[in-house]
Formats: C-alpha cells, sequence, structure tokens
C-alpha cells in the first residue's frame, strides 16, 4: 500500500499536481492487478498514509504530494490551473454544443489535462468524440471543418481556447484495450477523467464497460458524474437529421482517403493502420482516428518509474 501510495503521488507530481487524501484514494495505483478492495485496504491505506508523513509525504492546505522544496509552488499551480479550467470549460461546452449538431456525432468528451481541472491559461481544448457506427470520417469532414471556418482550430501560433480534434472513434469501437502499453499508466488515467460534454446516450457508460482493465489498475475510481452546466442534451437539427438519413455509405471511404491524404507528411510518417496491435500515436482505421504525432506516454511513464525508483533509492 505504501508503495501504491508513493506510485500515485509521483505519476501525478509529473504535472505539478498535488492532490487531496481523498483524490489520492480515488486515484490510488495498485500494483498487484488481483488487490481485493474492501474495508481493510482503506484502513492500511489510512496507516500507510500517516507512516509515509514526513519523510516522503508533505501536507499543507488540504493537499498531499511528495516531498520537495517546490510543494508549496505545486499547490499554488494547481490553484491558478484551476481557475483557468472552470473559464476553459465554459468555452468547452459552447464549443461542444456546436460540435453535436453535426450529422453522425453520438458524444463528445472533455480529456486531457483540462478533463481535471489541471490546464494552463494558454493551452488548447482536448475533445475525444464518438460518432454514428462506419461514419467516422465524414462526421469528422463536418466537425474539422466547421471549426476551421470559425477559425477555432489550433495552430502553431495560437492555440489558447482552440478545438483539438485528433482522437476520433465510432460507437462500436469504445473498447481500446488494443491501444494499450505496457505499464500504460497514462491511458488509465485518460480514460478514467474523461468529462461528458455531450452523451444524450450515455456512451461513458459503454466505455467503462468494455474497459474494465481500468478498474484492475485504479479499482476506486469511480465513472465521471457530471453536473448540468457540461453536460449538453442538444437535438439535432434538420439539415444534421436530413444528412445522417440520406449520405450513401460509400462517401465514407471517400471522406477517408480524402482526409489520409491531407495529412501532414509527419502525421503520414508515423501512422499505423489496424492491422496489428494499435499501439502507436498515429492510428488510422475504419472505425478509430487517433492523430497524436508526439504520443508522449512512453515519455510520461518513463519520468513515473524514474521518480518511484528515485524515492527508494534514497530510502
Amino acid at each position: 500500500i505504501e508503495k501504491s501510495i508513493i506510485s500515485t503521488l509521483a505519476y501525478f507530481d509529473i504535472f505539478n499536481f498535488p492532490l487531496t487524501k481523498q483524490e489520492l484514494w480515488q486515484n490510488l495505483w495498485i500494483e498487484d492487478p488481483a488487490t481485493v478492495v474492501n474495508e481493510s485496504l482503506r484502513q492500511d491505506f489510512e496507516k500507510a498514509f500517516e507512516r509515509l508523513i514526513p519523510k516522503y509525504i508533505n501536507c499543507a492546505g488540504g493537499f498531499c504530494g511528495l516531498a520537495s522544496e517546490q510543494f508549496s509552488q505545486k499547490i499554488v499551480t494547481r490553484k491558478e490551473n484551476y481557475r483557468a479550467a472552470i473559464r476553459k470549460k465554459d468555452v468547452a461546452a459552447q464549443n461542444a454544443k456546436l460540435l453535436s449538431r453535426m450529422p453522425f456525432v453520438r458524444a463528445i468528451f472533455l480529456c486531457n489535462n483540462l478533463a481535471y481541472d489541471n490546464s494552463r491559461d494558454d493551452s488548447d481544448i482536448d475533445f475525444f468524440v464518438v460518432t454514428k457506427r462506419g461514419r467516422l470520417f465524414v462526421c469528422r469532414f463536418f466537425c474539422v471543418l466547421l471549426m476551421k471556418i470559425l477559425r477555432r482550430r489550433p495552430t502553431k501560433m495560437k492555440t489558447r481556447d482552440k478545438i483539438c480534434l485528433s482522437f476520433w472513434v465510432d460507437e462500436c469501437r469504445l473498447g481500446l484495450g488494443d491501444i494499450l502499453k505496457q505499464n500504460d499508466i497514462y491511458l488509465h488515467y485518460w480514460l478514467k477523467q474523461l468529462v461528458p460534454l455531450y452523451d444524450s446516450q450515455n456512451l461513458l457508460n459503454k466505455i467503462w464497460q468494455q474497459n474494465v482493465w481500468i478498474k484492475y489498475r485504479v479499482p476506486n475510481v469511480l465513472p465521471y458524474r457530471s453536473s448540468s452546466r457540461l453536460v449538453q442534451n442538444v437535438r439535432q437539427g434538420f439539415l444534421s437529421r436530413i444528412f445522417s438519413a440520406f449520405v450513401p455509405h460509400f462517401v465514407e471511404n471517400i471522406a477517408r482517403e480524402i482526409q489520409i491524404a491531407m495529412l501532414p507528411s509527419d502525421v503520414k510518417n508515423k501512422m499505423q493502420t489496424n492491422d496489428g496491435p494499435a499501439i502507436g500515436g498515429v492510428i488510422v482505421g475504419v472505425n478509430i482516428f487517433k492523430a497524436h504525432v508526439n504520443d508522449r506516454r512512453e515519455q510520461f511513464k518513463n519520468l513515473w518509474l524514474e521518480k518511484v525508483e528515485k524515492i527508494y533509492a534514497t530510502s
């Protein structure tokens, strides 16, 4: 349990994000997937937590984190990022409301740092979009076109509050276990932190059902419970219903080929199809589009493991 506590705090320390004690429990990374979560485990957690103070853990202002001289500054950073995130979530909700009216959109989730209120004011806003089965690339065409027309896509010069649309799946591709890497702590927390902005069919529940492997490593986690301020239940407009009814299926293949051809060269060079385990940063399949050229999961994993090893090496 002590190692689980240190491992969890070490991971969030990478992002300068001290946790409350309850957040630590809910995000507790379990080394042994066979661990049974019960009242005894909670009691062991409480005792282990107290033993780790103050040599390994600092506590102040309701937060806890790895013992370091920068701990107080990390609390300040978390509060600053929280204030920025509250504003940015309103921007995200407004854009999700627009995108939810596009043909074939089934759900829109906020992801990455903003999803857990840890976003810098100058950062963009990342969406994870779920489309109707077999309509991913037609849907992506309409959504990206709308954001380009409104000048809300991120550029090299400007990212603040821009909408990043880099991760798409259709409603039959909600299981993401095949993109899981070894010791992929980042993807566990990434999925755990999804925030539904538009999800009228409760696809978040299906995502949890099809990714039960999260619970093996983060067993105390619960699906996001959103406030009505964020979740948008929007009825799709007339034009959207017309497109949904009358766009023939062969258009999907055309849209896919055109969008692949238009990808930047650095994206194409790293592109992976569905022929093997889909663990790369750029994956383009019939029901998944993931265009993360700089997939930092391996980097975050190594930083995390180095932090844990350093703590035990100096203990």
